[in-house]
C-alpha cells in the first residue's frame, strides 16, 4: 500500500514539474527560482537520506522494509522539489 501511494505522489510530482516547467518563461526570476528550489530539494534530499540511513542501523531491516523506506524517501524530495517551485514562484515575484 505504500508502494502505491508513494507510486502516486512520484507519478504526480513529476507531472507537476514538467506543468510548472512549462508555465515559467526563461528570464532571471525563472532561474533563481529554480536554483532556490533545487538548494532546498537538495538539502531536504540529504536530510531524508540521513534519516533512512538511521533507520536502516536502528531496525530489523527486511527487504520489504527497506523498498518500502526508499519509496518514501523518493516521494518526499519528489513533493519537496514541486512545492519549493511554488512558494519560491510566489516569494520572488513580489
Amino acid at each position: 500500500m505504500v508502494q502505491i501511494v508513494c507510486s502516486l505522489l512520484i507519478f504526480g510530482s513529476s507531472i507537476g514539474y514538467l506543468v510548472l516547467l512549462a508555465k515559467l518563461k526563461q528570464n532571471k526570476l525563472t532561474e533563481k527560482v529554480l536554483s532556490n528550489a533545487s538548494q532546498l530539494t537538495f538539502s531536504c534530499y540529504l536530510l531524508s537520506f540521513a534519516v533512512y540511513l538511521l533507520y536502516c542501523q536502528t531496525s530489523g531491516m527486511t527487504v520489504k522494509k527497506l523498498i518500502a523506506a526508499f519509496f518514501i524517501n523518493v516521494a518526499f524530495v519528489c513533493v519537496i522539489h514541486v512545492f519549493g517551485i511554488i512558494y519560491y514562484q510566489r516569494k520572488l515575484s513580489k
